[in-house]
């Protein structure tokens, strides 16, 4: 039995008793040890006696093993942080196609202007009396309409232009009755600027009791039925609502046929200043004063100037402010301001017009009523206006 021969089998026996627990405690070690390492990292119960919670089951956690073929390539990344593509307002990505992006819109081809024959191939003089008379300059970039109507009135001054009720409102009727139209010419120093004396019979007629405004005229202008004004830069508050509007011939008549009404005949013009009693000025025979009429008195730049008249103007003033100058009839600036334009008593020559009465421009001897100018393009028009007539029997 080697060693152990000559013991007895019951010391054999006790001596393997104590030799055994040493034994055994080293297999069992070398078992369970590996068992207690795979329980590290666990953390005793709560105190409630729940379990602790789990860990996120995409990221292994301490103690956990990774699948055994590792992390899964083929599934598509997570989202980067950020906001929800566009949607509803819960989020949603709304279902379906993309929208289709719009073609962009073709550009349209403009449509070239239209050419007028009578605005072409015009010589220099021609250009010029076309401003001067109609208030139309071709040379000017304009609007389509107003290249229209400055064409078409060249042949037909009412073209385009409806019947329409005069505004009565603003008009002073004048009886019927017969005047002494005119003057004695003797002794003038211009014999054009009066027609011989006559006796005439005027029937009753409205007037307009004030020059056109600027502000009247802009809103045929603002219709597109008369052509703008020219512009005055050298003339201070020209362009001011109140102020007389500084019109061509042309201008005129055609603002008084797009107001239901006509220019004034001449006769019509000095029964509305002068009345029937033959007075010399529209306030009686009283020789003329500053508070009378806007004329070119002190600050008027002008040879002729009368630096003893000082009525408060270089230019224009607004109508109206002058009533000690009224008429018999109550007409305010008959004389002074603006020249007004009239359709003549005597036969002119081709581009020749008349108006009458005075401006800012004129000396005191054109405040007598009878006064005519004939005026011929190159003439200035800056002091010329309008009052129109209506309802003539």
């Amino acid at each position: 039995m080697g060693d152990y021969d000559g013991l007895s089998v019951g010391r054999y026996r006790q001596t393997m008793r104590y030799r055994l627990p040493h034994f055994s405690r080293a297999i069992i070690l070398l078992v369970i040890c590996p068992l207690l390492l795979c329980a590290c990292g666990h953390s005793p119960e709560s105190p409630g006696g729940s379990p602790p919670p789990a860990p996120d089951q995409g990221t292994p956690g301490p103690g956990m093993a990774l699948p055994a073929d590792g992390p899964n390539d083929d599934a598509p990344p997570e989202p980067p942080p950020g906001p929800p593509p566009a949607g509803d307002a819960t989020g949603d990505v709304p279902s379906g196609p993309p929208p289709s992006t719009p073609e962009p819109a073709a550009t349209p081809t403009p449509t070239p202007p239209k050419t007028y024959p009578k605005l072409m191939n015009l010589s220099k003089k021609e250009a010029q009396n076309l401003t001067c008379i109609y208030g139309f300059n071709v040379q000017d970039e304009m609007q389509d309409w107003i290249r229209e109507l400055g064409a078409m009135l060249l042949d037909d001054i009412k073209w385009g232009l409806e019947e329409k009720t005069p505004d009565l409102s603003k008009m002073t009727k004048i009886p019927a009755g017969e005047m002494d139209f005119g003057c004695d010419p003797l002794g003038l120093d211009d014999t054009l600027s009066c027609i011989a004396m006559q006796k005439l019979s005027v029937p009753q007629f409205y007037i307009d009791k004030n020059e056109v405004t600027n502000a009247e005229y802009h809103e045929c202008v603002k219709a597109e039925k008369c052509l703008p004004l020219l512009r005055q830069p050298h003339i201070a508050d020209a362009g001011k609502d109140k102020m007389p509007a500084l019109m061509t011939f042309k201008q005129a008549e055609r603002y008084c046929y797009w107001a239901g009404k006509e220019l004034p005949t001449e006769p019509q013009w000095e029964m509305a200043a002068r009345g029937s009693d033959g007075r010399l000025y529209p306030w009686g025979n009283d020789e003329p004063d500053d508070t009378r009429g806007n004329i070119c008195g002190k600050g008027c730049n002008f040879q002729w100037a009368d630096e003893n008249w000082n009525d408060g103007y270089d230019y224009t003033s607004p109508v109206g402010s002058f009533p000690k100058g009224k008429s018999p009839f109550g007409l305010s600036d008959m004389e002074g301001n603006v020249k007004e334009w009239v359709k003549s008593y005597t036969t002119l020559e081709k581009n020749h017009y008349i108006a009458r009465g005075a401006s800012w421009y004129s000396p005191t001897r054109e405040m007598m009523v009878h006064y005519r100018q004939d005026w011929v393009p190159g003439t200035r028009v800056d002091d010329k206006g309008v009052r129109c007539v209506a309802g003539a029997q």
